[in-house]
């Protein structure tokens, strides 16, 4: 063993001596030097952040509403028109009014209106006691804003709080705090009105994105062009006979020469982290030890490409054939995952099912565009049903956009309807939408608006009355109107939301008027006999009683001792499915716990129960699945689990569907899986390239990149990611979310280097040098 310890000290005394080493090393150092300036530091939030307006064009209208009374100063709409200038009331005018002659786009309305609010902030006479005479303002705040000597970042600080309270319905603040970004002395940008917890997420995510291109990209290149002749000096005539007449074998000086290549990638990675290490926690406080193993993660990023290098290397004896054909390797490997990514966003992501909606003898499901569609039996075929305005844009654009919201339909059997809330791109106004729309059969099932809710609708259900239940944050509502189009109203007649009552009188509210409103994320669930509804959010279950008269009374609240987002069923037992997979069961008239299982390890995003209340679907956002069941005796179990299914749902005669396939559905009956039902779509073009030739190529060949997730991983700790800010979906399970694949690529990786230097070792173990 001695002489192979001897190779690898020499392959690190050869890294030390090597000039490019040190240049490289330098080159850190001025990067390390230019970094340790960059600070952040917490101030007072004095600006309404974009993605702190829930609803910018209702808000708009309800300003534009009060404009007659703009010499009054009698609300705070009224106030907040009169210091509006001219352009500011032109923009709001022609948001509220658009004409064909406007101009504009409303793509960027949150930030536009964001800008519109700040010039009222910044207005020392923003308040009026009488202006705000009916908004209810907490202890401090009311304290606070009768102060009259505030000025400065403490006048704005305040005034924003003011707009705030004052449009509780439209605008809900995240923090009172700020950070502000310094370069030396300078500050870069405005304020950044985000949490600690957020500004050190994104920090971790910094890294890890320059850690992938100096390290993973960068780093990479030069380590094979300074370590390529490493290995074919070896077997170099004169070398490889002084070498071989040692007793040592020509396998292992193979791979000793390998690992000491290595060596160049060790020292670089180490001194960059290091220094990362050393900024993060001494200027910021974040001690990220996960940089400590992103050391050998990315050497070993390194090693995938070197193994290429060190063989060809072996058998060519070339270092210029060695750097060509890692280069090629590189290439390779990088066109197919553009290929693949593309693919991913333009052809599968679109077309895979999301959602299934079992209606009788139709079959309804929903695509990852958010587009509602109905089997075609005679066709073979699912066809766009339930379709409205669309999104102007690429539907990658639309879906990005509705990536908070979930979309799912529900059928109503007794008006042979399919029942939604309206999907709302949130640069296009609200997350969410107040319209509640039905379809009809007769109609081909083109959506039409019946009600306009009191609050943006997140979730409808059909109760086992026939009622339609709508669930918003502040509360659970009744649809109590006529299920025929209703005419298109403006924005200012139709669209005010809570601020000002109703927008129409259709909606009954069904929950107490002193029930504090639902903490977002929440998840709901009905039971489909009682009629009862179960509530999860921020860790507390409730289940709300369905009353004599329809209303509901919550129960005492169960503190479950997690804080993350879950999703909840309600069958037999009340189901919680936690950020971590693991289906958590109760009682439903007292909460009591009942036990435990883990459906997978994975974020779960979407629960269906079936009409016995006995199984439970869950399906994850990797497209895992697990089948739940509570026997005779109450205890919960797993029946069954798989994976690549992406989307399940229980129809009225107990058929469980599961979306198999990216179009494909299969039917069967949960106990008696002989006789299944399928409603599959034939591949297109661009599918069948997918699946036949750029799936199988990347399944076989090592992925280097995506080490960039278990990096991902290792800094945050978090083995998925919301693909949206919004406060809707930035915690929500049932956003879309990237599922982190950890140790996938690790595996190929891993199998690939073995196969490589295996090979090679078996051709020169047996070749003449």
């Amino acid at each position: 063993m001695r002489p192979y310890l001897a190779i690898v000290k020499d392959s690190f005394r050869e890294a030390l001596a090597n000039r490019i080493l040190w240049v490289v090393l330098v080159a850190i150092t001025l990067l390390l030097v230019l970094l340790a300036p960059l600070t952040i530091q917490e101030v007072k939030a004095t600006r309404i952040a974009p993605r702190e307006i829930l609803a910018p064009i209702p808000l708009l209208n309800a300003i534009y509403l009060e404009r007659e009374a703009a010499d009054d100063g009698a609300s705070p709409a009224s106030r907040i028109w009169s210091l509006l200038d001219d352009t500011d009331r032109k923009f709001i005018r022609q948001t509220v009014e658009p004409s064909d002659d406007s101009g504009g786009s409303r793509r960027f309305i949150r930030a536009e209106t964001s800008g519109v609010l700040q010039s009222v902030i910044e207005s020392p006479d923003l308040y009026d006691r009488d202006a705000w005479g009916d908004v209810q303002l907490k202890e401090d705040l009311a304290a606070e804003a009768e102060q009259s000597d505030l000025s400065g970042e403490a006048l704005k600080a305040r005034n924003r709080k003011l707009v705030a309270a004052a449009f509780p319905g439209f605008i809900r603040l995240q923090t009172d705090s700020a950070f502000q970004v310094y370069y030396l002395w300078f500050d870069l940008f405005e304020p950044i009105p985000v949490t600690a917890d957020q500004i050190e997420q994104s920090i971790r995510l910094i890294v890890v994105s320059l850690n992938s291109w100096l390290v993973g990209g960068v780093g990479v290149m030069v380590a094979i062009l300074v370590t390529a002749n490493i290995v074919p000096r070896t077997f170099e005539p004169g070398e490889i006979t002084l070498l071989l007449s040692k007793p040592i074998s020509r396998t292992m000086l193979f791979v000793t020469k390998y690992l000491g290549g290595c060596a160049f990638a060790l020292v670089c990675a180490a001194y960059l982290m290091a220094g990362l290490f050393l900024i993060l926690g001494v200027m910021h406080q974040i001690w990220a030890f996960g940089l400590v193993w992103c050391i050998p993660l990315y050497v070993f990023v390194f090693s995938v490409y070197y193994a290429v290098s060190a063989a060809v290397g072996a058998l060519t004896r070339s270092a210029i054939l060695s750097v060509v054909a890692t280069i090629c390797f590189w290439l390779l490997l990088f066109g197919l995952g553009t290929a693949k990514g593309t693919l991913d966003e333009l052809v599968i992501k679109p077309i895979s099912l999301t959602e299934i909606i079992p209606a009788g003898d139709d079959l309804f499901t929903v695509n990852g565009n958010r587009e509602v569609l109905l089997w075609d039996a005679s066709q073979k075929s699912w066809n766009q049903v339930f379709a409205g305005e669309q999104t102007p844009g690429p539907a990658m654009l639309r879906r990005q956009m509705l990536a908070s919201q979930r979309v799912l339909p529900q059928y109503d059997a007794s008006r042979d309807l399919l029942i939604s809330n309206e999907e709302t791109p949130h640069q296009f106004g609200a997350n969410g939408s107040l319209n509640l729309l039905a379809g009809r059969p007769e109609n081909g099932w083109y959506r039409e608006r019946i009600g306009v809710a009191p609050d943006l609708i997140k979730d409808v259900l059909i109760d086992p009355d026939g009622r339609v239940l709508c669930v918003t944050r502040s509360g659970v509502y009744e649809f109590t109107g006529e299920f025929q189009e209703q005419p298109e109203k403006g924005w200012v007649e139709g669209a005010i939301g809570n601020i000002f009552g109703s927008s129409d009188k259709n909606f009954r509210q069904l929950t107490p008027d002193d029930m504090a409103q639902f903490r977002r994320p929440f998840s709901i669930a009905m039971h489909l006999d009682s009629g009862d509804l179960a509530l999860y959010a921020a860790g507390e279950l409730i289940v709300l009683q369905k009353q004599d008269d329809g209303t509901f009374e919550p129960s005492r609240p169960t503190e479950l001792d997690v804080d993350g987002p879950g999703l909840v069923g309600f069958g037999k037992q009340v189901v919680v499915v936690t950020e971590e997979g693991r289906a958590r069961f109760f009682e439903p008239d007292d909460l009591s716990p009942r036990g435990e299982v883990e459906a997978f390890d994975a974020a779960p995003r979407s629960v269906a129960v079936s009409p016995d209340g006995q199984l439970i679907a869950v399906v994850s956002h990797d497209r895992s699945y697990a089948l739940l069941r509570i026997d005779d005796g109450g205890k919960p179990e797993v029946v069954r689990r798989r994976g690549n299914i992406g989307a399940a749902a229980f129809g009225d005669d107990g058929r469980l569907y599961v979306a198999d396939d990216y179009r494909q559905v299969t039917s069967i009956v949960p106990d008696d899986r002989s006789d299944p039902e399928r409603f599959s779509q034939p591949d297109d073009i661009f599918l069948r390239v997918y699946r036949y030739g750029i799936w199988p190529l990347y399944t076989v060949l090592p992925k280097p990149a995506q080490m960039d997730e278990l990096a991902t991983y290792l800094m945050t700790e978090q083995k998925s990611l919301t693909l949206t800010e919004e406060e809707a979906g930035a915690n929500s399970l049932e956003a879309d979310r990237v599922e982190l694949n950890l140790w996938g690529p690790l595996r190929s990786n891993v199998i690939f280097i073995a196969v490589v230097l295996g090979l090679t070792s078996f051709v020169i173990s047996r070749r003449d040098y």
